[in-house]
């Protein structure tokens, strides 16, 4: 790669490796408290989803695993870098999920709210940057990238 591997690209790399971790530790006896499923059949309500709503994770860390290895592709450079526009949030975004997935093994229901609200305005952070025509409310009409600058 021309211009190396940065710190933003190790980081990513680090952060959802250690997400990975957690959840899979997170499926059986995990040493930081109770299994998911264990915490999960502990307190359910009516809106607990059934066990087989949990596999959509799959889908999202396969998600998020392809977005890792892309960042770290030669196809990354500092003009098309989509790593730079989003910043710190990626990965901090993903150390929220192992806090919220440490939280919820030790049946901190506070701790996981905090948590996932704070996943979520990351990940609102993180579109409206690679977003850049809708002038910060994701509900307006999109502004081409010519038009950006005029007066209205």
């Amino acid at each position: 790669w021309a211009g190396g591997v940065g710190r933003l690209q190790v980081a990513n790399f680090v952060c959802m490796f250690l997400n990975i971790f957690f959840v899979l530790t997170a499926l059986t006896n995990s040493w930081y408290g109770s299994s998911l499923y264990t915490v999960k059949n502990m307190n359910s309500t009516f809106v607990t989803p059934s066990d087989d709503a949990w596999i959509v994770w799959t889908l999202i860390f396969a998600f998020q695993l392809v977005m890792t290895f892309l960042q770290l592709s030669p196809l990354e450079t500092p003009t098309t870098s989509i790593t730079q526009r989003i910043g710190w949030l990626w990965p901090f975004c993903q150390l929220m999920q192992v806090c919220w997935i440490i939280s919820y093994g030790q049946s901190n229901f506070w701790g996981c709210w905090i948590c996932l609200l704070l996943v979520y305005s990351s990940l609102l952070l993180i579109i409206t940057r690679l977003d850049g025509g809708r002038r910060g409310c994701l509900a307006q009409t999109y502004v081409p990238p010519e038009r950006r600058f005029e007066v209205l």
